[in-house]
């Protein structure tokens, strides 16, 4: 289902959502309501259907923690991240990364695949507040958002080795951050292997889509 949002196939992820729909229904079969929430949250994403996708976070998440599915709720939670960001709203944002953290902190091991939004979002948000940095704060200031951006951009690097869920929008915003700092060789490379990784991974959604995101 993952796969079917990330190829661009949405006709396929919407039998399956609905599906697993049915199957959480009838059977009370809490591992198919787990599937569905996170795969319409992705989907939603996908399409930029944002407030659709923070309606099915937020029904979603709440029931995950309270059976025990906190590593799935980690995976909704980076979903909900990058759907305030890209609606603007940075406390929300901000709140949903706090439990993140703490979530990560408790755990032993997180296996790379329910990391993966975790880590685009952590990225993602420190790339905003470095962008907005830029624009008014002191050089010293803004060179310690650099650093946080470029470690958080390391570690989602390191992830998306590991799972290749996510990896050309990990690349992609890599470039994202060298433009930042105004160095666009550098960004341009990044975002040529944004391309050449999405279309051997089959991710019509990256491809071609305009190498700056909309951070604010």
């Amino acid at each position: 289902g993952i796969l079917a949002t990330e190829h661009g196939k949405f006709r396929d992820s919407e039998v399956l959502i609905t599906t697993l729909q049915e199957i959480g229904d009838v059977y009370e079969n809490d591992y198919a309501r787990v599937r569905k929430f996170v795969l319409k949250a992705i989907d939603h994403l996908k399409r930029r259907k944002l407030e659709e996708t923070l309606r099915e976070a937020d029904e979603g998440i709440p029931m995950l923690l309270q059976i025990g599915q906190k590593f799935w709720a980690l995976q909704l939670l980076g979903i909900k991240i990058q759907a305030c960001l890209l609606l603007g709203d940075r406390k929300k944002a901000h709140d949903a990364l706090r439990l993140c953290h703490q979530i990560v902190s408790e755990e032993k091991h997180v296996a790379p695949f329910y990391q993966s939004t975790y880590r685009i979002s952590r990225f993602l948000f420190d790339l905003w507040i470095l962008e907005e940095a830029l624009g008014s704060a002191s050089s010293a200031s803004t060179v310690q958002l650099r650093k946080k951006a470029h470690q958080s951009g390391k570690l989602a690097f390191k992830n998306s080795m590991k799972c290749a869920f996510g990896r050309t929008e990990i690349l992609n915003l890599m470039g994202v951050y060298y433009w930042l700092i105004k160095k666009p060789r550098k960004a341009w490379a990044w975002w040529q292997k944004s391309v050449k990784v999405g279309r051997a991974l089959g991710d019509r959604k990256s491809v071609g889509e305009g190498k700056l995101l909309d951070l604010g």
